[in-house]
């Protein structure tokens, strides 16, 4: 438009690169008096605000007629370049969001711009001057898609116009519970694992005392295996098939576990002969690695054992009961997960010329075995030999020298006579078992009647009149 501009800085140099003047322009044109005459340039260093620099070099020449030299120099207006800044955040961290399908629309309704947001804000430069709107199409993954629709405008100023659109997570609660199929609580110990529907383990852990909670995974379908059950509990084959959604409320799936049946095994080590229980034989068990899970000494009651692995063992014995030959046995059985009593008997055979007796403590009318009396058994001489108080089955003594024996009681069982009895009774050395029965018959119990209460009251009111003039005569002979 032909008018001054002020704020230029502006350089005169001569011929041979001298700076002869400097200034910063003004309203007014600039005005140089005094140079020699001769070949100068003008150029300028900073051009006036809004303008683009100058970069021309102007030559001009002074001659010596006194004649006003005009120079002129020329400044464009710098082209205004708009420029948006928007920037995809999360709402909670105010973190970029990548991932997210943004569109910018004219007010006309026109798209002018659309992108895929990244980790950096996205910028666009040389948008007309006007009003725009700002709209989400795609969320970034594991965000709500955003409903806002954001109106903003681009000014021809060349200012930064800025826009910021949030996004909030989904929400997607899992709980997951391991529990007692009867008592319904937590159990501890499971290994589970989940699967997303590629099949891909996207959860493992163990389980505790509460169930697991998750929020890291996200929409989709699932399955729920477990890889190793709980302590005691049988393995669950379930898969269990889930959806999580983008909700508040929390998704809880249950699996449940069974308890094992309780093993239990009967080991029985028997006389070969009579079947009966044989103490004092060394028993040892192992399982199909030949690793020892169980070693007793026998007694006359048989041997349990509760909880033992289902799967194949073995039962050999160490050691053989006093008077018996060692069984080189080695018996073969299989615990099941049926809550069924394996049943095992391991066998012995007397070592030849062992003696072996059999007392029997019985009530005399039923037969029955009578438990509580003490009974002694003594050799041919009167040494004592043996002495028990009797059980509930019939006692057996082994290797007793061949020869005579008595026996007799010395302290009756409870409700019962002492025997008066002493059976004399042989030991063999041919092995066969010598049998021997005593007795015992009930006490009779007198019932208490009227008439024996007034007869023990005489007889008792008797005794203390007698005893009263028994110390009267005592008195009077010492006091007399």
């Amino acid at each position: 438009n032909g008018k001054e501009l002020p704020g230029a800085t502006l350089v005169i140099k001569d011929i041979n690169g001298n700076q002869i003047d400097s200034w910063i322009s003004g309203n007014e044109p600039h005005y140089i008096e005094g140079l020699k005459e001769g070949n100068y340039t003008l150029t300028e260093t900073i051009a006036p605000e809004g303008y683009e620099l100058s970069t021309e070099t102007i030559k001009f020449t002074l001659k010596a007629d006194g004649k006003v030299e005009t120079v002129v120099m020329y400044n464009a207006l710098k082209t205004v370049v708009t420029k948006l800044k928007v920037s995809k955040q999360d709402i909670a961290n105010k973190e970029e969001l990548p991932g997210a399908t943004l569109v910018i629309k004219d007010s006309n309704g026109n798209t002018v711009a659309n992108w895929v947001s990244g980790t950096t804000p996205h910028y666009i430069e040389g948008l007309e001057p006007g009003n725009y709107t700002l709209t989400e199409e795609i969320a970034p993954n594991g965000y709500r898609l955003s409903s806002e629709t954001i109106k903003f405008t681009v000014k021809s100023d060349g200012s930064l116009t800025s826009v910021v659109m949030y996004n909030t997570k989904k929400v997607v609660k899992l709980s997951v519970s391991k529990q007692d199929l009867d008592t319904k609580t937590e159990l501890s110990g499971a290994s589970l694992v989940i699967r997303n529907s590629n099949g891909e383990i996207v959860d493992r852990w163990i389980s505790s005392l509460t169930p697991h909670y998750t929020e890291e995974l996200p929409e989709g379908e699932y399955t729920l295996t477990e890889e190793v059950a709980p302590n005691g509990y049988k393995l669950s084959s379930e898969t269990i098939k889930f959806t999580l959604k983008d909700s508040d409320k929390v998704t809880s799936v249950v699996m449940y576990n069974q308890k094992k049946n309780v093993t239990k095994v009967r080991i029985s080590k028997q006389d070969i002969t009579n079947k009966t229980e044989l103490p004092g034989a060394m028993l040892i068990i192992r399982d199909k690695d030949n690793q020892e899970v169980d070693r007793w000494i026998s007694t006359s009651e048989p041997h349990y054992i509760e909880g033992l692995s289902v799967g194949e063992y073995t039962l050999t014995e160490l050691l053989a009961p006093n008077g018996y030959v060692l069984s080189s046995e080695t018996i073969k059985f299989v615990v099941k997960d049926d809550g069924s009593v394996t049943e095992v008997v391991m066998y012995n055979e007397l070592e030849k010329g062992v003696t072996k007796v059999k007392i029997s403590k019985q009530d005399i009318t039923s037969k029955e075995e009578i438990a509580g009396a003490t009974l002694i058994i003594k050799d041919k001489d009167g040494n004592e030999i043996e002495k028990w108080v009797s059980g509930t089955k019939p006692y057996y003594i082994e290797g007793l020298d061949p020869g005579k024996y008595t026996l007799t009681e010395l302290i009756a069982p409870e409700g019962y006579q002492l025997s008066s009895e002493t059976i004399e009774f042989e030991v063999k050395d041919d092995g066969s078992i010598t049998s021997v029965v005593m007795y015992n018959a009930r006490l009779i119990e007198i019932p208490i009647t009227d008439l024996n209460l007034t007869m023990s009251s005489v007889i008792i009111g008797s005794i203390v009149m007698l005893l009263g003039a028994s110390l009267l005569i005592y008195y009077k002979r010492i006091y007399m």
